[in-house]
């Protein structure tokens, strides 16, 4: 261990220092406290082996100093005096002070206690290695979280894309078919657009930011694009919609939210418990609020997970089949816009999910 030795007295310095580097450490000498709080700062040490009575700046004052030093490593300190009453003992270790050895110094006391100091210090490094491994989990985990997230948000999309555009291939002597499927394409590649754009900050979400979409117009697009995927499953989707229904969200936002729901709507009908193969969609008008609700008739929600369908990344889906997060990232979207979100299990299984935002 590197050890600083700090004392006043030439002869107690040198048998110090002589102690020291018998015992194999690498020593560093001051002639009292303000050269051994200047030689510190510079070189910081393991363990600084301090007099207590030195003029101009004690041990005690150096102890304190060390101790408000901003430093990752541990220095241990031990002070050195010829105050050997409890009371002194006392005042050193409240100063700061980790041990205490009183004068003349018996070189197999020391010896021991730079063994204890070894082993703080030692451990000490171990804590700051664990602690920054953790850390870089925690920056690890999260990155892992964004790339499920995005991985979450853009399979819908890209499955719609590659859908229409076997659908347009099939059809290439229709012209219109394949002109109205081409544009559907566009738009799901605008929404992940716009989702990437999210992540990446450049059109972040803020109330600030006040953009408007007809939530009835937007439901249609949604499912004039995702719609195939539900026949191909067997699905039946039944709309209710009230037509002008402007609300407080980027018609993108909501698209989002829309797909997450139907999304999840979609594998509770799909379920082998499910009651029967049907989604409903309701747009209306209610006091200040436009209300999305879809419904289906999939099993249910078991009584002890409803609490916790919010949660991120928390899923009642078997594995490989959800990551959880299309209700945190709906709670989201819709929060921050003054909205709000709500789920509601009836007792034949039906299973709703009401959207309420601000009309414009």
């Amino acid at each position: 261990m590197k050890i600083l030795v700090v004392d006043d007295d030439f002869v107690s310095l040198n048998i110090m220092t002589g102690a020291v580097e018998k015992l194999g450490h690498q020593c560093i000498s001051a002639e009292d406290g303000r050269q051994g709080w200047e030689l510190f700062q510079k070189e910081p040490c393991e363990v600084v082996l301090s007099d207590w009575m030195m003029p101009g700046m004690t041990g005690l004052e150096l102890c304190r100093l060390v101790r408000g030093f901003h430093s990752q490593d541990y220095c241990y300190f031990i002070m050195l005096s010829s105050l050997d009453k409890k009371h002194h003992v006392l005042e050193g270790l409240k100063a700061g002070a980790d041990d205490y050895l009183t004068k003349p110094l018996d070189l197999e006391e020391l010896e021991g206690r730079l063994l204890s100091a070894s082993r703080v210090t030692s451990l000490h490094r171990k804590f700051l290695q664990a602690q920054s491994q953790a850390v870089l989990n925690s920056k690890l985990a999260a990155v892992g979280q964004l790339a499920a997230g995005v991985a979450h948000q853009l399979n819908t999309p890209l499955g719609a894309v590659k859908l229409a555009l076997e659908s347009a291939r099939r059809r290439l002597e229709d012209p219109v078919g394949v002109e109205k499927k081409l544009g559907m394409s566009l738009q799901a590649i605008q929404n992940m657009q716009d989702i990437v754009s999210q992540l990446l900050g450049s059109s972040q979400m803020s109330p600030t930011k006040v953009s408007y979409c007809d939530m009835s117009r937007s439901v249609e697009e949604t499912l004039a694009l995702l719609g195939p995927q539900f026949l191909e499953s067997g699905i039946q989707i039944e709309t209710n919609l009230t037509s002008a229904l402007e609300v407080v969200m980027p018609p993108s936002e909501f698209q989002q939210i829309f797909t997450n729901l139907l999304t999840n709507a979609r594998d509770a009908v799909l379920s082998p418990d499910s009651k029967r193969q049907q989604i409903e969609v309701q747009t209306f008008r209610e006091g200040d609020r436009g209300l999305l609700r879809v419904v289906d008739h999939g099993p249910g929600v078991p009584a002890q997970y409803q609490d916790r369908l919010f949660e991120p990344f928390f899923t009642t889906k078997a594995p490989g089949s959800g990551v959880g997060l299309g209700l945190p990232i709906v709670r989201n979207l819709v929060e921050v816009r003054g909205g709000s979100v709500r789920l509601v299990p009836e007792d034949d299984g039906v299973t709703m999910v009401e959207v309420g935002l601000p009309l414009s």
